[in-house]
């Protein structure tokens, strides 16, 4: 069973990203909306370039990849659920069920909250200090979509954070004495969390990601 899962999920995989092909134009569009609303709405002038023959094709392969593990993720998740559900009690096969369309929720939660907030403040940051320089943006599309990429992924992990906790309590591990206990030492690793996961020296991206996961704490 765990062999047939395995393979089940990397052939998901691989038609799931032969499926985002057609999507990548589109795909990429809605990656550089934000960046195109926020130059037009403020007359920047920028151009995204590649500097070699091959980095266009990387990074529509890049964004197709990328397209058909989110698309195939629920369908993963259903081959690691047949493995596992069968040595859980009814109880906990309802817990797992609630709990993966709560991950879901919160991680589509947080990618909304970056690509309508703080997606569209970071870019303007960049664009400020280009015009402070006096320089013209020409940014190389890998930098800018992994930029891109890195945030939207790192928003939607952070968001997962009660549904850990929740777990957590549940397994015992932790208690709300204990969180309300450290909770000068979690501010700090909230700090460390939000510079790791987002991308340079963003200050105000970073607070942007700090503050919600506080609150979700």
């Amino acid at each position: 069973a765990y062999t047939f899962g395995n393979r089940s999920a990397i052939l998901t995989v691989a038609v799931a990203t032969v499926v985002c092909i057609p999507l990548a134009k589109p795909l990429l569009s809605w990656l550089q909306a934000p960046l195109l609303k926020v130059a037009e709405q403020n007359h920047y002038t920028f151009a995204l370039i590649t500097t070699s023959p091959v980095e266009g094709f990387m990074q529509v392969m890049k964004v197709v990849f990328a397209g058909g593990v989110l698309l195939s993720l629920p369908f993963i998740i259903y081959f690691i659920s047949r493995f596992v559900f069968p040595g859980l009690k009814q109880n906990e096969q309802k817990i797992l069920v609630y709990g993966g369309f709560a991950g879901a929720v919160l991680f589509a939660g947080g990618v909304t909250l970056c690509y309508t907030v703080t997606l569209p403040v970071a870019v303007k940051i960049m664009f400020y200090f280009n015009n402070y320089l006096g320089t013209t943006a020409y940014w190389k599309i890998d930098t800018y979509l992994s930029f891109v990429m890195q945030l939207l992924i790192g928003f939607g992990l952070i968001f997962e954070l009660p549904l850990i906790l929740l777990l957590l309590g549940h397994l015992g591990v932790i208690s709300t004495d204990q969180m309300r206990k450290y909770r000068r030492h979690v501010i700090i690793g909230i700090l460390l969390i939000a510079m790791a996961l987002t991308p340079g020296p963003d200050v105000i991206s970073q607070l942007q990601m700090a503050i919600p996961l506080y609150i979700l704490y």
